[in-house]
């Protein structure tokens, strides 16, 4: 097998890139035909950021972990599950609801193959929720033959800035803005803090 078939696949396949960031209990993904190598990417979500009502302590939540697996051997029709699950809402994780109140953890997503795609496990937890004076810790990341990366730790105040996602996007900006996805954690706020950034799954084929 040469190189230029394990980097690039067939000559005749045009590159095909699907992500995902909608929440779901578990989607099945299908290799399309022609296909000859897959990457698989997955970010946490981010942590919301803390709200402290006329101060700026409100610290920052963390950003989502990011795993990922490439030059994956694949057939078209070949299936795999992921998941983007945990919370069932829009956002990965929520700014905080009353004064002094953490915000929440982010969400984790996962990719697991079937069949003879069984080993391809990439998987992420999303950052924790910034609190009052304290950041969030960013998510970590777990697969086998995987880059994994933790996603960095939100600022405490009076920044109150999110962490970015690892290998994805900054994190908010203060006061209370939202991370920025992939998995940027939410800033901490004096009025709400900042939702964090959606978890995310990709696949590229090759």
């Amino acid at each position: 097998m040469g190189m230029q078939q394990l980097l690039f696949g067939d000559a005749g396949f045009v590159p095909v890139v699907h992500t995902y960031n909608t929440v779901t209990a578990g989607s099945t993904e299908t290799v399309p035909a022609g296909a000859s190598f897959m990457t698989v990417e997955c970010w946490g979500g981010g942590g919301g950021g803390g709200w402290d009502t006329g101060s700026v302590n409100g610290a920052g939540g963390g950003g989502g972990g990011y795993s990922s697996s490439a030059g994956i051997a694949v057939s078209g029709g070949q299936t795999l599950t992921y998941q983007i699950s945990n919370n069932g809402g829009a956002n990965s994780g929520t700014g905080a609801t009353s004064v002094g109140t953490s915000g929440q953890t982010g969400i984790a997503s996962n990719v697991t193959g079937n069949g003879a795609l069984s080993a391809v496990v990439p998987s992420t937890a999303g950052g924790f929720g910034g609190a009052t004076l304290l950041a969030g810790a960013g998510g970590a990341a777990s697969g086998g033959s995987t880059t994994n990366t933790t996603g960095a730790t939100g600022s405490n105040s009076p920044t109150g800035t999110g962490g970015a996602g690892a290998n994805g996007g900054a994190g908010g900006t203060a006061p209370g803005g939202a991370g920025v996805s992939p998995g940027g954690g939410g800033a901490g706020g004096t009025s709400g803090g900042g939702n964090g950034a959606q978890a995310q799954v990709r696949f590229t084929y090759t």
